[in-house]
């Protein structure tokens, strides 16, 4: 895991090293299979290419026959994205991590600025866990709205 996060840090830090680089903090709100999660993450952009580093969590406490049971959820994801137009729609992929299982991610989105030069953005997610036979679901679809702060 150290080896993945100082790889996403390096290339963050290599899209981040010039003149017409765009990088950003964000908050974001995910519902992942209808559970809302909050995160924090990093975007990174560089012409075409761009980074994508986020951490979110959810704390959903239910009861179940008279007994209080806390379910968290935590996702983790490093994307690559690709930006044909250098602003706008983009797609990308990547790694992460889904409540303690490995995964693989898919994004599409549109990005846009607001009149301030605050970033928002929407995007579409599917998460893949694997190894694809300890999973009871093969693929976890999602929806993203961000924004920089």
């Amino acid at each position: 895991m150290k080896k993945i996060l100082c790889c996403v840090l390096v290339a963050m830090a290599t899209l981040c090293f010039g003149e017409e680089e765009t990088y950003f903090l964000y908050g974001d709100l995910e519902a992942l299979c209808g559970f809302p999660l909050l995160g924090i993450g990093a975007r990174a952009q560089r012409g075409v290419h761009g980074v994508d580093v986020s951490a979110n969590l959810s704390f959903l406490p239910y009861r179940d026959r008279h007994i209080r049971i806390a379910f968290f959820i935590s996702h983790i994801k490093g994307q690559y994205l690709f930006y044909p137009w250098q602003e706008g729609f983009y797609c990308g992929g990547g790694l992460g991590i889904l409540t303690g299982f490995g995964c693989g991610e898919g994004t599409v989105g549109y990005q846009w600025k607001l009149k301030n030069q605050h970033a928002c953005f929407l995007e579409t997610n599917v998460t893949v866990p694997f190894p694809f036979k300890t999973c009871d679901y093969p693929y976890f679809p999602a929806i993203t709205f961000g924004f920089s702060f």
